[in-house]
């Protein structure tokens, strides 16, 4: 799967990017994948996704996902210890 192989590709990069904490990839049989991503805090992972469109993410996406760029989807949540 070639989306698979870019993942594992630019996964090193992701986790050694200053800030990054913890990446995890889920998927399900439609092949729709979920990156969870733990940052230090938001400015860490703002710089981390600036690097990324800077290095042709964008494009990427356009040629890889169902739906191109538009199939890319930020969720920002904060962890909630506490229920």
């Amino acid at each position: 799967m070639r989306l698979e192989g870019g993942f594992r590709a630019s996964l090193g990069d992701t986790r050694g990017f200053a800030g990054c904490i913890n990446l995890d990839v889920h998927y399900d049989e439609t092949s729709t994948f979920v990156v969870i991503q733990e940052w230090e805090s938001i400015g860490h992972y703002d710089r981390y996704l600036d690097w990324r469109k800077e290095n042709g993410l964008m494009e990427t996406f356009d040629r890889l996902l169902v739906d191109g760029r538009d199939g890319f989807k930020v969720h920002r949540l904060r962890a909630k210890p506490d229920l």
